[in-house]
């Protein structure tokens, strides 16, 4: 079985805050799991909340750490409208 990425905020955003959870999330799958592409699944999900009043751009930088030893880093670029 297969477990969820541990990801953790590197590069925290210079305007706001992101929260990283596990909740259900819809499946999105290739290769041997394409059959449960559109079930819900646990999957782990970031949300970035603004500073209030705040609008503009803003980034942010997450690592992503797999059970199969695999690291990732992804970059968030963010724009903040009204």
């Amino acid at each position: 079985m297969r477990t969820l990425a541990e990801m953790r905020v590197i590069d925290p955003p210079q305007h706001g805050m992101v929260d990283i959870v596990h909740e259900k999330v819809e499946g999105k799958f290739s290769g041997d799991y394409r059959l449960c592409t559109g079930k819900e699944v646990m999957g782990t999900v970031a949300y970035y909340t603004s500073q209030k009043g705040y609008i503009g751009r803003d980034k942010v930088v997450i690592r992503a750490s797999s059970d199969d030893g695999i690291v990732r880093d992804y970059v968030s670029e963010i724009n903040v409208v009204k």
